[in-house]
């Protein structure tokens, strides 16, 4: 490929070489050319590639253009005819000349244009709609086509207009309305030539979707027989397009207003407001857009009204925070409805946007708008403005109230149910609110303050009792001024437990209303997935060990919300201890319980039932003499409450045992008596210490331990412990035995001119003492807790030389003498 076209280069080049060696030989003679031998064009058009003529015989022919350059050459044959290939493509009354040049050097030239033999190329054409009036968008592609003739058909009707300069065709103008689907064919034809172009296809479509469809805009100001104005809008894709069409409003009596549409390019709405006179109740009006071709577009109907009476009422709003998700306020008068609205500020002026959805208002002269998420704060952008807009129910404006997002303040309770102690909540927005209260069924109760951290805890434990209760929060600011009041919504779902006893397996209880789930909660630690089944509840709490003092909640939820809530009431588990009973020595079967109130005992004996007993403080006595004879029998005692519910089964063991009791030795300087004992139920303990009885001591386990520190003091006195049962019966008895220990005293020396002799003493009571000097004998002394003060100064001198001391017990028994030490 390369080799080829470096041969064809070459070529190219010698050719040129060629015929600048040529030129300048024909130039020359072309000025003194003569006409002998003239020069014929037989083919010379913008649709050929070749140049025919004839010249000469025998000539050279060169073909050149009006600036020079070689587009083609070639010789004459014997008749004198040539035929030469152009280089390139020859246009439309381009001028060249021909040279034919003899072998004598002879030259003859012909200078001429270049003649059409085109057709024009396919125009272009526009689209076209049924509504349209002219036919636009045809375009001439040949730059020389001024003059052409271009003929339009459209279905049936056929058009003609000329092509003006540049190729440009004038829209044209149709005589009957265009049907949709109709063929649409555009030709051009050459005035040269007279040859025709390719036909431009296209077809008539539909027009209305171009217009937007009209409403009436009777949001605020409803169409009645009073009305003297009507407004019609529409939003358009193409407001400035639209907006200079006509639209037309026929009135009841067919008479056709027409007015030019405004358009706001901001909002893409174009209106117009007719002034018409009244008209009759009952009565169609009907608008339309005129399109640009004359004829109706969309249209829309509406019917007169019966006349509005007057109203009257007006809104106020709650403070409003930012990213609040509604609006909330009360109203006054015929408020039936309110919506929303803004207005937007640009090129220097406030411009009003039409209002939104409008919301009814509460029955209870409340309302809550809720906010669009595409509003998610209205102090986001200070070119927006917002208003709360109040409607009577004929849609009437009754006042208009700014929204300030600026300064203000909010409250949010969470979410209650009967049960919880508190109404709680957190304050948003400015500091402006520093107390809260609520009223229930119009009761009013005191203010709480609001936290620092701008939460609020408002009693309710006790006051909100039923979820058919009314309640109202109130705010206030620092000086006790009322600003806000919220309604509290109260869930409908209510929810009791029975009462449940330490071991029982389940918590119960019934709930009413829609329910999804039962939960508990210990000591502030939370368990889900209790049973719900025909308005009773269940919980397994087996393996939570639940004790008297837990504090127990049950939660019921619906979904993920908790509706209701109540605290468990927990007893102690029913206690009941039988004794034993002994064969030979018993007469009653005795129990003790504790934890419930029992209203019944039975005692069944191998298989047979006996009702009776005896039921006080505790303690329960059933005669058994009669009905148990053998260690072998099966005996059990039953407990049941007040509706006869069994409270408990307990098994009594029965013996054939005498009961035996024995105590350690005392010594007299122990604090503690132990006794030991068996075959017994023993339940209360005596001892007597030479004839004085004490009640006490403690028992456990077969062991009896009592303090007798204080009550024995001497190894010389008699000590006897009685065991009896629950019934008081005595069980058995037991001596005391102490352990000897020798009477010792201690006398202080006495030195001559003391007052007292001073003496201590253990292991033996002392009841008397007496003092003996050289014979003579005082008694006296004062005794009390192992010491003895002696009073001697004015028995005891200087020249006594036998002194001694006596020691006594209660029954004047001589325990000890011994003498007493005198110095000086």
């Amino acid at each position: 490929m390369k080799s080829y076209f470096k041969r064809i280069v070459i070529v190219l080049a010698i050719l040129g070489l060629t015929m600048s060696s040529i030129l300048p030989t024909l130039h020359p003679l072309a000025a003194t050319a003569s006409q002998a031998h003239p020069i014929t064009i037989t083919n010379l058009t913008n649709a050929s590639q070749t140049v025919t003529g004839i010249g000469e015989e025998n000539s050279d022919v060169l073909l050149v253009s009006k600036t020079g350059d070689t587009l083609g050459y070639g010789k004459t044959d014997a008749t004198g005819q040539f035929s030469i290939l152009v280089s390139r493509k020859l246009v439309f009354d381009e001028p060249v000349k021909i040279y034919v040049t003899n072998a004598a050097g002879h030259t003859e030239l012909l200078e001429t244009n270049v003649l059409d033999d085109l057709a024009p190329e396919t125009p272009t054409i526009g689209s076209i709609n049924h509504l349209d009036g002219f036919l636009e968008g045809i375009q001439s592609g040949y730059y020389s086509s001024e003059g052409n003739l271009i003929t339009a058909t459209v279905g049936d009707v056929v058009y003609t207009t000329i092509v003006g300069r540049f190729g440009q065709v004038e829209p044209i103008k149709l005589t009957t309305q265009p049907k949709i689907g109709e063929k649409v064919v555009v030709t051009e034809t050459s005035k040269r030539n007279e040859k025709v172009s390719k036909p431009a296809i296209t077809y008539v479509t539909d027009g209305m979707k171009e217009y937007p469809s009209l409403k009436f805009d009777t949001y605020e100001n409803p169409l009645n027989s009073n009305s003297l104005q009507v407004t019609v809008y529409a939003y358009s894709s193409y407001p400035y397009y639209t907006g200079g069409s006509d639209i037309a409003l026929v009135l009841g009596n067919g008479i056709i207003l027409k007015k030019m549409a405004t358009s706001s390019y901001n909002t893409g709405i174009v209106s117009a407001t007719f002034s018409i006179p009244p008209q009759p109740v009952g009565a169609k009006l009907t608008t339309y857009i005129i399109s640009y071709g004359g004829y109706p577009t969309h249209e829309t109907s509406i019917y007169v009204g019966e006349p509005i009476p007057d109203t009257s009422g007006s809104i106020t709003l709650d403070p409003y925070v930012a990213q609040d998700k509604q609006i909330t306020g009360k109203w006054t008068g015929d408020v039936a409805n309110v919506a929303l609205q803004s207005s937007q500020y640009y090129y220097g002026e406030w411009h009003q946007n039409r209002a939104g959805t409008k919301i009814p208002v509460q029955a209870d002269g409340l309302f809550s708008l809720p906010l669009d998420s595409s509003v998610t704060d209205l102090a986001a952008d200070r070119n927006l403005n917002y208003y709360i807009i109040s409607y009577d129910k004929y849609g009437r404006v009754l006042n208009k109230v700014y929204i300030d997002p600026y300064t203000g303040y909010r409250l949010e309770a969470d979410s209650y149910f009967i049960g919880k102690d508190s109404v709680t909540g957190k304050i948003s927005g400015s500091q402006a609110i520093q107390y809260t209260s609520i009223d229930v069924n119009g009761v009013s109760f005191p203010l709480e303050q609001v936290k620092k951290d701008r939460t609020f805890a408002i009693p309710a434990a006790g006051i909100i009792k039923s979820p058919s209760d009314t309640v109202y929060i109130h705010t206030y600011n620092s000086s006790k001024k009322e600003l806000t009041t919220h309604k509290l919504t109260i869930p409908q779902e209510t929810l009791t437990a029975d009462n449940y006893t330490v071991n029982d397996a389940y918590i119960t209880g019934n709930y009413t209303g829609d329910a999804t789930a039962v939960n508990i909660t210990i000591n502030g630690q939370q368990y889900k997935n209790g049973s719900l089944s025909k308005g009773t509840f269940k919980f397994y709490v087996n393996d939570k060990k639940i004790k008297k003092n837990d504090a127990v909640l049950v939660q019921l939820y619906h979904g993920n919300t908790q509706v209701a809530q109540t605290k468990l009431t927990i007893a102690e588990a029913f206690q009941a201890t039988t004794a034993p009973f002994n064969i030979g020595t018993d007469k009653y079967i005795s129990a003790t319980y504790q934890n419930a109130d029992v209203a019944s005992v039975s005692l069944v004996v191998d298989g047979t039932t006996y009702h009776g007993g005896t039921i006080k403080d505790g303690i329960v006595t059933f005669y058994a003499l009669d009905k148990i004879s053998s260690t072998d029998q099966h005996v059990s005692l039953l407990f049941y409450d007040n509706q006869n519910k069994l409270l408990a089964e307990r098994k009594v063991t029965i013996e054939k045992k005498s009961f035996t009791a024995s105590a350690n030795t005392f010594k007299l300087d122990d604090k503690n008596i132990i006794a030991n004992y068996q075959n017994g139920a023993v339940t209360k303990v005596s001892l007597v210490v030479d004839g004085v009885t004490y009640i006490g001591g403690t028992i456990a386990k077969d062991t009896v331990t009592f303090y007798a520190l204080d009550k024995i003091k001497s190894s010389n006195e008699k000590a006897t412990m009685y065991f009896y049962n629950a019934q008081n019966k005595l069980l058995g008895q037991t001596n005391v035995a102490f352990e000897k220990r020798p009477f010792s005293v201690i006398l202080t020396p006495f030195k001559l001119g003391d007052k007292n002799i001073l003496v201590s003493y253990k292991n033996r009571n002392v009841a008397k003492v007496s003092l003996t000097v050289d014979g003579v004998v005082y008694n006296g002394g004062t005794i009390a807790d192992g010491t003895i003060s002696y009073y001697a100064l004015d028995k005891i001198k200087a020249d006594s030389k036998d002194v001694s001391m006596q020691f006594y017990d209660v029954n004047n028994q001589l325990l000890l003498q011994q003498a007493l030490v005198i110095t000086k």
